[in-house]
């Protein structure tokens, strides 16, 4: 008896184990694939870090600037945007509707004639244009695009953006030169 009960026994720790084990097989792959999927989405959320990433290792990034640059005649800087300006730019983003890097990417994509027209307008005679300012140029033309005078001068207002008495003639130069880069449409 005591030999048959050890069998026994012993066979279910077996067929636990290999019911753990199949289980383990079901849950793990879906655990590794959710938490890859955690990480990919954290990086697609705009923040400093995937900002950074994004300004330099996009082609579309390099090309639109070098662009701007180039129907403005001014020249393309190898030096990145400001880090300093990177809290201001991830707040308009966030405030104009774009939650994700590929929300910038396809807003680049989308607008990127009218991006180089408007930055035209905006920038005349300007000398240089450093890679990423892109992104500052698709905030101001989105701004321009979807809010009137008076929202931009309470959003710049309300997140310290430009000096007091910058705020509406710079919520006006944009909308001036936003009108422009359309109306040559």
């Amino acid at each position: 008896m005591d030999i048959l009960t050890g069998l026994i026994a012993g066979n279910w720790i077996a067929i636990l184990a290999l019911i753990v084990a199949a289980i383990a097989g079901i849950i793990v792959p879906f655990v590794l694939h959710y938490l890859s999927k955690i990480r990919e989405a954290r990086q697609n959320v705009i923040n400093q870090g995937s900002l950074t990433i994004y300004i330099n290792t996009s082609a579309r990034v390099e090309e639109l600037c070098k662009r701007i640059a180039g129907a403005g005649n001014a020249d393309t800087s190898e030096s990145a945007l400001s880090a300093l300006l990177y809290p201001y730019i991830i707040n308009e983003l966030y405030y104009l509707g774009l939650q994700t890097i590929s929300d910038i990417d396809n807003s680049l994509k989308e607008f990127e004639n009218n991006i180089v027209r408007f930055a035209k307008e905006l920038h005349k005679g300007r000398v240089g244009i450093s890679r990423g300012e892109c992104i500052k140029i698709l905030c101001d033309f989105l701004m321009a695009k979807n809010r009137s005078i008076k929202q931009m001068v309470e959003y710049y207002d309300k997140n310290s953006i430009h000096l007091p008495k910058e705020r509406e003639p710079y919520a006006k130069e944009i909308k001036t030169a936003y009108e422009a880069a359309i109306k040559n449409l």
